[in-house]
Formats: C-alpha cells, structure tokens, sequence
C-alpha cells in the first residue's frame, strides 16, 4: 500500500490510495463529512470547539450538545 492519500473535497469527499476510492458520504453522511473536511483544510492549526459548533447541525437550539453526538 502506498503513503500517497488523494483526497477530493469538491462535489462530495473522496479518498484514494493505490487505485482504489472511497466515497466518505456514503460511509459516514453528510455531517460528519462536513466536519471531516473542515478539520482536513485546517490541519496546520487546532480548530476550536467553538469554530466546530454549527458544522452538525447548523439549525441546532443547542449545537455544542448537537457537537457532543
């Protein structure tokens, strides 16, 4: 198996190593894809709880406890 990772990010969250592709959305749905790729573009830096918040669940009365699930 090769270190080499693809990651595709737009139109849906792919990632492919040595021919084979896996399509992460219908693994795991869409919110956690959405928090996925969030965490994936700030890898250089620690994301705060806060800026995690409306990710899950946006329309959320209680988000960080929506964050929690």
């Amino acid at each position: 198996m090769s270190d080499t990772y693809y990651v595709k990010t737009l139109g849906g969250l792919e990632i492919t190593n040595d021919n084979v592709t896996v399509n992460i959305v219908e693994l795991f749905g869409k919110q956690l894809v959405n928090l996925l790729q969030v965490l994936l573009f700030h890898s250089e830096k620690p994301v705060q709880k806060d800026e995690l918040i409306d990710i899950p669940r946006p329309e959320s009365k209680n988000p960080s406890s929506a964050l929690k699930f």
